[in-house]
């Protein structure tokens, strides 16, 4: 039965504020824009059919957006050209030409009929747009030097102007050469020739190019491949805040309260005594110790090999043996100075690793081979009286709230919207969308007075194929630190065994730990 999502598209989204608003800034905030990405053979093409057909079944339009590489090597541009020095480049950046063509089209048609007419043909329901693979793949077949160049020569763009700037989200379908290599084949793609090795690799790396998006799920073969195919549909069913009803099992986010140095076991009454007497925008107190005992704290806590002059040495230098080995074989990492540059420039960002290093977050304890972002983030709830706390929908509260996050330096910024629905059991449905700095702006002028800015440190990695965020608050509270991934269900996730992980966090913990309700500003304090 086809019935209408009950769910509200996103709001308008105004014009972009310059021309590096590009992207998801074309269209009016209507659509939402998915990616689906991942190794050879996991599953995309059968995925891509199987959600079109599910969206459209729950009411949504929806369209799918054909890989750009497969449609360059199936219409003459052959394999053999990508042999000779530099072609790569030239072939990638094709890909991303036409790929970011084709998205804004598919884009422009659905925004313009998820609008509705005058005939009140089209509206009511938001469009959604599957993308086979998104802007950032190309940044997997790359060198990081020529990652970097392409970006120059298409206008000084960063990675977030082609990933959170762009995308509602990215999932990520593991291919079948880890953990499901019987099924492992080429015979269904003709332009795939990788071995299951080198589909290891690029899995990996496709892996790595997308990190630090604030929604990039990972799929991997733990289930059967149908298990694998409803574990998409429940993330993306939440992804564009379809109804209980209508998905009986989303995705739910799983939460882990995190130890701090020199901290025993708390209750929440216990951390209600340190909640911070605070302004609305706090700005993070002094360290106590003096510089000289902080910096040398500093060089312990990062410290891999050797010695480094600054972060940007820890973060944005690999070492150059290792360098050597991966290009002798063949392997063009996007690591070095693009895995975690967008989160640690000397200037603000050098302030968020020190915030971690307090609280007792050693980093030097993170695998050798561990990648991550860190990024900042501000969250301003919003006082509207035609939205918060009313009950709409069979929903028994509703609130939204605005949110920045900055990677440091000139390495970008992004900034969205999320609303969150609370029905009767308790259950909560998140619809988000990508925003411009004009909306942001505009946003802090119905900011909740009663409510504080919340601000946090954020480490976003990959483990065991679990995308995990780490948050730690560092306003209006600064002692308190969660571990959060989003599950599907369907397999038994092993924790990072280099983080002090106290205790999985459950509803009666949310006055305590919860964001909602650590922003609300409490009498006498």
């Amino acid at each position: 039965k086809k019935t209408k999502s009950q769910h509200p598209p996103p709001a308008d989204r105004d014009p972009p504020d310059n021309e590096e608003d590009s992207g998801a800034a074309e269209t009016s905030g209507r659509v939402h824009r998915i990616v689906l990405t991942g190794g050879p053979c996991g599953g995309k093409t059968t995925a891509l059919a199987k959600m079109s057909a599910f969206l459209r079944s729950t009411g949504h339009e929806c369209a799918t957006v054909p890989e750009a590489f497969t449609l360059l090597m199936s219409h003459g541009i052959g394999l053999h050209m990508l042999g000779r020095k530099g072609m790569d480049v030239v072939v990638q950046r094709s890909v991303m030409d036409l790929q970011e063509a084709l998205e804004k089209s598919f884009a422009r048609v659905l925004d313009a009929w998820s609008a509705g007419g005058e005939d009140g043909a089209g509206g009511g329901a938001s469009g959604v747009l599957l993308c086979d693979r998104g802007m950032m793949d190309g940044a997997a077949y790359l060198s990081a030097r020529e990652w970097r160049g392409l970006l120059e020569n298409r206008g000084s763009q960063t990675n977030v102007d082609l990933r959170e700037k762009v995308y509602d989200a990215v999932l990520h379908l593991v291919t079948a050469a880890e953990g499901a290599e019987r099924h492992y084949t080429t015979e269904n793609n003709d332009v795939r020739t990788e071995t299951p090795e080198r589909a290891r690799e690029m899995d990996a790396l496709t892996r790595r190019a997308w990190l630090g998006h604030p929604r990039h799920l990972v799929f991997d073969n733990s289930t059967d491949f149908q298990g694998k195919m409803q574990r998409v549909q429940r993330a993306l069913a939440g992804i564009v805040g379809q109804g209980e009803e209508d998905v009986p099992l989303l995705s739910r986010t799983v939460k882990y309260l995190v130890r701090s140095k020199g901290r025993g076991v708390e209750d929440k009454q216990g951390h209600d005594k340190n909640f911070r007497k605070s302004s609305l925008f706090f700005d993070a107190q002094e360290d106590e110790e003096q510089p000289a005992i902080l910096a040398a704290r500093r060089r312990s806590c990062l410290g891999r090999s050797g010695s480094f002059t600054n972060l940007d040495e820890v973060f944005n230098s690999d070492d150059e043996d290792d360098r050597k080995n991966d290009e002798d074989s063949g392997l063009k990492r996007f690591e070095s100075s693009e895995r975690n540059s967008e989160g640690h420039g000397k200037s603000e960002n050098d302030d968020a690793v020190s915030k971690l290093i307090r609280y007792g977050i050693q980093l030097n304890k993170f695998p050798e081979e561990l990648r991550y972002k860190i990024y900042e983030v501000e969250k301003i709830y919003l006082y509207d009286g035609s939205v918060n706390s009313r009950a709409s929908d069979g929903y028994v509260e509703e609130y939204s709230f605005v949110r920045r996050r900055s990677y440091g330096n000139s390495s970008g910024v992004s900034y969205g919207q999320t609303t969150v629905k609370i029905s009767k059991s308790g259950e909560e449905t998140e619809v988000k969308r990508i925003i411009s700095p004009r909306e942001y702006a505009a946003a802090q002028k119905v900011r909740d007075l009663t409510r504080h800015v919340v601000k946090q440190v954020r480490v976003n990695f990959i483990w065991e194929m679990v995308t995990y965020t780490l948050t730690l608050y560092t306003a209006p509270v600064d002692d308190v630190c969660v571990l959060y991934y989003q599950s599907a269900g369907g397999k038994e996730v092993v924790l990072p065994p280099f983080l002090d992980i106290e205790r999985r966090l459950n509803a009666g913990d949310k006055e305590a730990y919860g964001s909602y309700s650590i922003s609300l500003v409490k009498k006498g304090i």
